[in-house]
């Protein structure tokens, strides 16, 4: 039987070009000044930022083909000649957020709903029958046999899940789900696929249908060491992060913060990293990070950040809870920009924390995976925060 990567060969994936302090009033009032204080002077570039207005929009990319909600802040308008992207909850609800140029990608999905879905069942019953080998070999008391087994299916498990990521980003020879959720007109039964990833997250998804299966030795509730590993390869570009720092005697990196990729639509527009008493003096909900009040976290009120060695900091994002396909994030501040930062000790070792609110000014690095590195630059630079350096989370 062929393995579901064949199944998918050939026509996977079109190939194509990359598309390039406190709670009361008076500190609300605070938040608001310095929120304009953040905002004077930046450069914004086309209308990026700008009120949406489709007429205008249809002047710039030509008619409008059809919109879509692509995450809980984001409502994407797609034009013939773009994609506006548009922020739709906080203080800044309809404006734009991103503009994002049509190339010359094929049309299309990367691949029938169907076929997709088959190679994923099919998989599935993979790791079933390997789940069911090993369950024999322990009744037969074959323990050598299950310690042999074992780390095959845990890579077996590990692959698909770094397999359905890969399909929906995409990369520079190929054009991934991404594309075609901000580009195409009909994604037909995509469109579930990506709203049940979305609120359930990928594991969940592949749970349930491993359950409509009938499967009862898949399980995706837990993560396993060769997920973890397959995953920090695929975004960091080696299986461990614990050697992977980030050097420099000119400027080193003293204070990291860690969060997924969904925040970055609101650091934008909150113009730096904001706690989530902060998030909520703009009507808008924090649904990342860890400044909720957890066990995790210090309170609501700051901003959590953790102090590296000057020589080397540790490049290591994602701290939180993933949501759908983001990827993780690290933001640093650099020594130079250090007294910018009024900082307190908070709950755990190496842990220091502010008060509600850091401006991306002060922000100098941000890491993301290198296929995101393009992309997360321009953003940056779309809303003026050109003294900002993005660069792989994989940099040592």
């Amino acid at each position: 039987m062929k393995s579901y990567k064949d199944a998918l060969s050939g026509n996977w994936l079109y190939h194509a070009p990359s598309i390039q302090e406190g709670r009361d009033a008076s500190d609300k009032e605070k938040m608001q000044m310095r929120r304009r204080n953040v905002l004077a002077g930046r450069t914004v570039f086309g209308l990026e930022g700008a009120a949406y207005d489709q007429a205008t929009a249809e002047r710039e990319y030509g008619p409008l083909i059809t919109e879509r909600r692509i995450s809980p802040y984001e409502q994407a308008y797609i034009f013939e000649r773009a994609t506006c992207v548009v922020w739709t909850e906080g203080y800044r609800a309809g404006d734009i957020y991103r503009i994002i140029p049509r190339g010359d990608e094929a049309q299309g999905m990367p691949v029938s709903y169907e076929r997709f879905e088959a190679a994923i069942l099919q998989a599935l019953e993979e790791i079933e029958e390997l789940n069911q080998q090993q369950q024999e070999l322990i009744k037969a008391k074959d323990y050598p046999g299950v310690k042999a087994l074992s780390p095959l299916i845990d890579q077996k498990t590990a692959d698909l899940l770094v397999d359905i990521h890969r399909f929906y980003d995409g990369g520079q020879q190929w054009r991934g789900l991404e594309a075609a959720e901000l580009f195409d007109e009909d994604l037909g039964k995509y469109e579930t696929f990506l709203q049940e990833v979305e609120e359930e997250g990928i594991k969940r998804w592949l749970g349930k249908k491993s359950t409509q299966l009938g499967l009862k030795h898949v399980s995706f509730m837990t993560s396993s060491g060769g997920e973890m590993r397959a995953l920090n390869k695929y975004y960091y570009g080696k299986e461990s992060t614990s050697d992977n720092y980030h050097e420099s005697e000119q400027d080193p990196i003293v204070l990291r913060h860690g969060t997924y990729s969904h925040a970055l639509t609101n650091i934008i527009q909150m113009g730096g990293l904001a706690s989530r008493d902060s998030y909520g003096y703009f009507d808008i909900k924090k649904r990342f990070g860890g400044e909720g009040g957890s066990s995790f976290s210090y309170t609501p009120k700051n901003v959590s950040f953790w102090r590296e060695n000057e020589a080397r900091a540790q490049i290591a994002g994602g701290y939180g809870s993933q949501q759908g396909f983001e990827y993780p994030m690290m933001f640093g501040i650099s020594k130079r920009n250090l007294d910018q930062v009024r900082l307190a000790k908070g709950t755990m070792q190496n842990e220091e924390v502010t008060s509600l609110f850091v401006s991306l000014k002060t922000i100098t690095h941000v890491f993301v995976p290198s296929f995101k590195v393009e992309e997360v630059q321009e953003i940056f630079l779309q809303h003026g925060w050109k003294h900002i350096k993005v660069a792989p989370l994989g940099r040592a």
